[in-house]
């Protein structure tokens, strides 16, 4: 019985860094979320634009449902957004035009790229 006791208070004493470490996925009202869509969106195409007043202003409109929501400020803008974006390519394609396809859910921001 001790040494089972000792086993739990071990695996306890383990586990407690990695549950310090756990943080929960932002949450937005359907309509906050769809506003930060589109904030996203749009910040994502006028940093690849490099339109820094645009950026600022839409930085600026989602760091406001942040503080609405109650969501840390430092949280990166990818883990609170949930649609997929669609941002055209900066690199010239000689035949079909190149799309770069952010999925921008809670857990990764994997680019790929498409063609049409």
């Amino acid at each position: 019985m001790k040494q089972l006791f000792a086993f739990f208070i071990t695996l306890i004493t383990i586990s407690l860094p990695a549950l310090g470490q756990w943080q929960q996925h932002p949450q937005l009202s359907p309509d906050d979320q769809r506003r930060f869509d589109s904030y996203f969106s749009r910040w994502q195409e006028y940093r690849r634009t490099n339109n820094r007043s645009e950026v600022l202003s839409m930085e600026k409109r989602m760091q406001d449902i942040y503080a609405h929501s109650r969501i840390s400020a430092d949280t990166p803008y990818w883990r609170a957004a949930t649609a997929i974006v669609f941002v055209p390519s900066s690199r010239p394609t000689t035949s079909a035009a190149s799309t770069v396809i952010f999925h921008a859910g809670r857990n990764t921001a994997v680019p790929t790229i498409a063609t049409r």
